[in-house]
């Protein structure tokens, strides 16, 4: 049962909001975004954890002015871009970096890691100097693009901590 449906005003994407039943009877909300595929892209390092997608994806829909997202996860890839070059993990982050640019037109991509990471449960000065080292390595390896680094606090909110 459709409930409501507006266009979203920091993306510019229409959401609709709806209710679904699940199998305890209780109704649960969903979201659904619509949009056509094309348009300006970005990219995004980013943990699997699911809390902190969308803060991060609105956060970079403004910061770079782009419709779109490509989203790359991984858990704790902050670790595996700093401490783990030649993992397997690395090489298909990178593989997907390189479609996201050849395919999508990509020019800027963004690494983020958070508070409370159970996939690279170190202290947050710590994976915030992995962010750092990783700005740099992705700047090494795609030098047309502009790369920024992000953290992600326990209240959600992101934060720009490095650039290059």
């Amino acid at each position: 049962m459709l409930y409501q449906a507006e266009l979203h005003p920091a993306c510019d994407l229409l959401t609709s909001i709806g209710q679904i039943g699940t199998r305890t009877g209780r109704p649960e909300l969903k979201v659904l975004i619509i949009r056509a595929m094309r348009g300006s892209f970005a990219t995004v390092l980013n943990c699997m954890d699911g809390r902190i997608q969308v803060p991060v994806i609105l956060h970079l829909l403004d910061r770079f002015g782009v419709e779109y997202i490509d989203t790359i996860t991984e858990a704790g890839i902050v670790r595996c871009l700093s401490d783990e070059i030649d993992s397997p993990q690395t090489e298909s982050t990178l593989h997907s970096i390189l479609i996201s640019i050849e395919k999508h037109g990509s020019r800027q991509i963004a690494i983020v890691a958070h508070d409370d990471c159970a996939g690279n449960p170190i202290p947050a000065e710590m994976q915030q100097d992995q962010v750092r080292v990783s700005v740099m390595w992705l700047k090494e390896h795609f030098p047309h693009c502009e790369i920024l680094g992000l953290w992600v606090d326990a209240d959600l909110q992101v934060q720009e901590i490095a650039q290059s």
